[in-house]
C-alpha cells in the first residue's frame, strides 16, 4: 500500500474491507438460496475435504487471532481478568472432569463424559447467537465511524433492533434442537414462536432501510457499502438457515471472513508504528504473510490435532468436539471485551492507521 492508501478510512482498502465484511458472503448467500428454493429445500452436499480446507484457511485461523489481542498486550490480565486467567481456568478444569472418565489405557480409545461434553457443544451454540450479531453490530458502528457518521439514538434503535431479533431468532430456531423434556409446555409451540419471531425479523429488516435512509437524510452522506454489506449479509445467513440448517458451515466461514482482516490491521498498525520509515507494500504483505501463516499453524494444533492424535471411540461427542467448544466459548467471551468500538483503546489500535 502507498501511504496515501494506508490512511485512507477503511480497515485494508475500502474494495476488500466490502468483500470481506458481507460482499462475498451476500452474492453466495444469495445464490445458495435460491439453490435452496429451486430445489424445495434440498440439501446440497459439501465433501469433508473441502470442509476441512475452509476450516484450516479461515474458521480456525478467526479463533487464534483472537488470543495475540488479548494476552500480547502488555497489562492484559489485569485489564482482563476473566477473559484471560479465570473463564480459561475453568473451561480447562471441566475439560479434565470430562476427561477422568476415561476407562482405555492409551490413545487407542479415548472416552469423555458424553453429558458434559454435550453442554460444552451447547453453550457454544448458543452463545454463537450472541457473537454473530454483535460482531455485525460492532462493523457497522466501525465503518459509520469511518466515515464520519455519529449515529443518533433513534437510528442507532432502528439498525441494532433487527440484530437483537436475530438473536432471538438464533436462540428459538436453535432451540429446537434441544430436548423436549428440557422445555417443557413450551416446547410444543416453538415452531409458531420461531414464525412471529421471523414475522418481527422482517419488520425489523423495514426498519433497519428507514434507518439508513433517516442517516442519509439528516447527513447528506449515503450509508457506505462496507456499513450495508455486513447488516444485509447476517439476513442472508438466517434466512438461509431457516430454508436448510445445513448452510451452517458456509455461515460460518463467512463470519470468520469478516473477522480476519480486523486483527490483521492491528497487527500491521503495531509494524507500521514500529517500522514507521520502512513502511511500503512489500513490507506490508510479508508481515500479512507472516501473521496468517502463524494462525493456520496455531489453528491447526488446536483443532485438528486433538482429531488426529486421539482416537475417540466412536463416540457422538468427541474429543476434539470437548476442545473446539471450549476454544470457541473462550473466544465469544474475549471477544466481548476486546473488540468494544466505544473504547478509546480499541478505537487507538484499530484507526491507527487512518489520517485525522
Amino acid at each position: 500500500m502507498t501511504k496515501a492508501k494506508t490512511a485512507s478510512k477503511s480497515i485494508i482498502s475500502p474494495l476488500i474491507d466490502f468483500w470481506c465484511v458481507g460482499g462475498l458472503s451476500i452474492i453466495f448467500m444469495l445464490a445458495l438460496i435460491m439453490f435452496y428454493q429451486f430445489n424445495g429445500g434440498a440439501r446440497g452436499s459439501v465433501d469433508l475435504q473441502t470442509i476441512l480446507l475452509m476450516q484450516f484457511l479461515i474458521n480456525w485461523p478467526h479463533f487464534m487471532a483472537s488470543y495475540r489481542l488479548l494476552y500480547a498486550p502488555q497489562g492484559s490480565l489485569k485489564k482482563h481478568p476473566f477473559a484471560t486467567l479465570i473463564v480459561p481456568t475453568i473451561l480447562v478444569i471441566l475439560i479434565i472432569y470430562a476427561c477422568s472418565f476415561n476407562q482405555a489405557s492409551g490413545f487407542s480409545v479415548f472416552n469423555i463424559d458424553q453429558t458434559m461434553s454435550y453442554y460444552f457443544w451447547l453453550i457454544a451454540a448458543f452463545y454463537l447467537a450472541w457473537h454473530y450479531t454483535g460482531q455485525a453490530w460492532g462493523m457497522v458502528a466501525t465503518f459509520t465511524h469511518l466515515a464520519g457518521i455519529v449515529l443518533t439514538k433513534q437510528e442507532r434503535f432502528l439498525l441494532r433492533f433487527g440484530l437483537r431479533v436475530l438473536l432471538v431468532w438464533h436462540v428459538v430456531w436453535g432451540a429446537q434442537d434441544l430436548p423436549e423434556a428440557w422445555l417443557g409446555p413450551i416446547f410444543p409451540y416453538l415452531a409458531i414462536i420461531l414464525n412471529y419471531v421471523s414475522l418481527i425479523a422482517f419488520i425489523s429488516f423495514v426498519m433497519g432501510i428507514v434507518g439508513f435512509l433517516k442517516i442519509f437524510n439528516r447527513t447528506g452522506i449515503f450509508p457506505t457499502k462496507q456499513m450495508l454489506a455486513p447488516w444485509f449479509a447476517i439476513y442472508l445467513w438466517y434466512l438461509a438457515l431457516s430454508i436448510n440448517p445445513d448452510a451452517y458451515i458456509f455461515v460460518q466461514m463467512f463470519h470468520a471472513l469478516q473477522y480476519l482482516i480486523f486483527p490483521v490491521r492491528v497487527h500491521l498498525n503495531e509494524k507500521i508504528n514500529d517500522k514507521a520509515k520502512n513502511n511500503n507494500n512489500l513490507n506490508e504483505l510479508m508481515y500479512i504473510g507472516k501473521y496468517y501463516v502463524l494462525l493456520v499453524i496455531l489453528g491447526g494444533v488446536m483443532f485438528y490435532a486433538p482429531d488426529i492424535l486421539v482416537n475417540d471411540g466412536q463416540q457422538q461427542y468427541t474429543f476434539a468436539l470437548l476442545i473446539a467448544s471450549a476454544i470457541s466459548i473462550h473466544h465469544y467471551f474475549v471477544d466481548g471485551c476486546i473488540w468494544k468500538i466505544s473504547n478509546p483503546d480499541v478505537r487507538k489500535k484499530l484507526f491507527a492507521h487512518v489520517k485525522k
